[in-house]
């Protein structure tokens, strides 16, 4: 069913958690077969992340923060999983939130902006 102004969350992960792709061969064509389904379709995509390419730092990334914040903020998954997601302890989790929390209390922009993206999740 077509619902137009609808907004779709896909979630796509391998068998036991396996990458889908084999290397960045793979990521640029799927990113290419998505853009062209983008402009086929007339769609508007308002964010991805190809997980397996992020680089984890084991410093404060602002960024990074932000992510966890929004997983945070669901409250559908543990700190531990999380954590595991940034290669961060699961302690780790509440203070990465909280310093996102204040990223987003100090810019009214980037304050609306995360709760569309919560309200559209």
């Amino acid at each position: 069913m077509d619902c137009p102004e609808t907004f779709y969350h896909v979630l796509s992960r391998g068998n036991e958690r396996k990458d889908i792709f084999w290397d960045e061969r793979d990521y640029l064509r799927f990113l290419d077969t998505m853009g062209r389904m983008v402009k086929r379709f007339n769609l508007g995509i308002h964010a991805y992340v190809l997980m397996s390419l992020l680089k984890v730092r084991k410093y404060r990334c602002p960024n990074r923060d932000m992510a966890i914040y929004l997983l945070y903020q669901l409250g559908i998954y543990l700190n531990k999983e999380i954590g595991e997601v940034f290669d961060v302890g699961h302690t780790a989790v509440p203070g990465a939130a909280k310093r996102a929390q204040e990223y987003v209390r100090s810019d009214g922009r980037l304050e609306r902006a995360v709760k569309r993206i919560i309200a559209d999740i």
